[in-house]
């Protein structure tokens, strides 16, 4: 399990880390807009909760 949020978490910083990249290199279409307003949100929230998540995983294996 902790591969996958591992793997998940990564997934959604490549999200951000795309459109970054999309902002830096001016390419702005409507579609691009598009996806970036639906995931942007969602992506951030999850690079930042799951890598918690897994911390959180780590300290309840080490106290068993």
């Amino acid at each position: 399990m902790n591969k996958y949020i591992f793997t998940v978490s990564l997934l959604c910083w490549a999200n951000i880390g795309l459109f970054y990249v999309f902002y830096l290199l001016k390419l702005e279409t409507v579609l691009i807009g598009v996806f970036r307003e639906l995931t942007l949100i969602p992506s951030f929230l999850g690079g930042v909760l799951l890598p918690l998540l897994l911390v959180n995983n780590f300290f309840k294996k080490k106290k068993k």
